[in-house]
């Protein structure tokens, strides 16, 4: 059996591409299984507000939840996705496919970043621990917005690295602009990812030596970067009255996770009641409305920090769940919580060990981006509220980081065996 293992990791190794093909390849076919057999179902109320939206934009009634009253409450970009789809002529079933190849396209980028960053061997097994991620593949079989996000967050990532690693910065110019264009289209996906795009450029800063260098780079980033954002907020500003670049439930995110009925697994089931009959008695409009809730999140902070303390650091342990608390006893069961626990929690560890050897096996260039940005999105993440399906986009990262580690410490035990034969 170990014979036999050993053979398809030399054949693995011979070849490298046509293994990762392999891999995205089984991402998809398994992937489109479970499409086909969540049918036309929409299990989640966001998943039907996206349909909703998307269906409007493709009978060209714009971007409007009711068909008539433009909206900025979602992010335009997954619903346009979905809106193509149908303009298709595509259904449910078709835009679950999308997500997939999504997904599978990701086995193939993170190959590329690690490779990148840790040699084709820790690219190889990023790629397969991917593939073998039920939470990544599942969440990609939905209508969420994550699977779009997980793919931009890889080659937001994956392009930085390669203009970082050029031998001239002029010729990483292109390479940047790219990455801009990713963490643009990011943001209008699912804004609260626009910290990693955040973390790329203290990183260039802090990779750079020179000010010349610094702005070739990161410069054309930030540029490219704000030019979608730039557009919907004019968009909004001319449709609702508002300059809004990403959207406008910012401030009922904030609200949900900084109330004095939130729980860190509270989420979206926190009890807000009290203020929604208040905007609804004022008749405040979308952008009244945010502003309204995200005053009446922070007031809540100020009066209380102690409670919002103690709240912060269990919504931030909550990011590291297994299991989600928010969804229906339909939608979870024994057998889910151990798989996500058996498959989450043994990475995680390794991703924790990885770090505590960071003294024997220091990071390798581009490494410390991957750790910074799943550990920096995980501190943003719950200064709002911490759900298990908005750790998706980022838990390639960890997979990458666990790679690397698995990698450079094989690497290191077989110099020190060769170093005492």
């Amino acid at each position: 059996m170990l014979a036999r293992l050993r053979d398809w990791l030399d054949i693995a190794r011979r070849h490298p591409h046509g293994t990762v093909a392999a891999f995205a390849a089984l991402a998809f076919l398994v992937g489109c299984a479970v499409a086909v057999r969540s049918g036309t179902t929409l299990g989640y109320s966001d998943e039907q507000d996206y349909v909703t939206l998307a269906r409007h934009l493709a009978d060209g009634l714009g971007f409007t939840a009711n068909g008539r009253t433009p909206t900025a409450f979602r992010p335009p970009a997954w619903p346009s996705t979905l809106a193509v789809v149908d303009f298709l002529g595509g259904g449910i079933v078709a835009s679950r496919f999308v997500g997939v190849a999504f997904f599978s396209t990701t086995v193939v980028m993170l190959y590329a970043l690690v490779k990148r960053i840790a040699g084709s061997d820790a690219g190889l097994l990023a790629a397969a621990l991917l593939t073998c991620y039920p939470l990544s593949l599942y969440t990609a079989t939905t209508l969420y917005t994550e699977s779009q996000s997980m793919l931009l967050v890889t080659v937001g990532l994956l392009t930085v690295v390669i203009a970082d690693a050029a031998a001239e910065p002029a010729e990483g110019v292109g390479w940047a602009a790219a990455s801009g264009a990713c963490f643009g289209l990011l943001g209008l996906t699912a804004p609260a990812y626009l910290v990693v795009a955040a973390i790329v450029v203290v990183w260039l800063l802090w990779r750079r030596c020179s000010f010349r260098r610094i702005a070739i780079l990161a410069a054309p980033l930030v540029v490219v970067l704000s030019i979608p954002l730039v557009a919907w907020g004019v968009r909004n500003e001319v449709a609702i009255g508002s300059f809004v670049p990403v959207s406008t439930n910012g401030g009922l995110n904030l609200l949900l996770g900084n109330n004095p009925n939130a729980t860190p697994t509270t989420g979206v089931n926190a009890d807000i009641s009290e203020y929604i009959t208040t905007v609804r008695r004022r008749d405040l409009g979308e952008v009244e409305a945010d502003r309204y809730f995200r005053e009446q999140a922070v007031e809540w902070i100020r009066d209380d920090p102690g409670s919002a303390a103690v709240l912060y650091a269990g919504k931030l342990a909550n990011f590291f769940n297994f299991r989600s608390n928010v969804v229906s006893e339909s939608q979870q069961s024994g057998l889910t919580d151990a798989l996500g626990a058996l498959t989450y929690y043994p990475l995680l560890l390794l991703f924790v060990v990885r770090l505590a050897m960071f003294r024997s096996l220091p990071l390798v260039r581009g490494e410390g981006l991957l750790v910074a940005s799943y550990l920096g999105y995980a501190v943003t993440a719950a200064i709002f509220f911490t759900r298990i399906r908005f750790r998706v986009p980022v838990d390639q990262l960890m997979i990458a980081v666990v790679a690397c580690g698995v990698v450079a410490w094989s690497r290191s035990r077989y110099r020190r065996s060769a170093v005492a034969t």
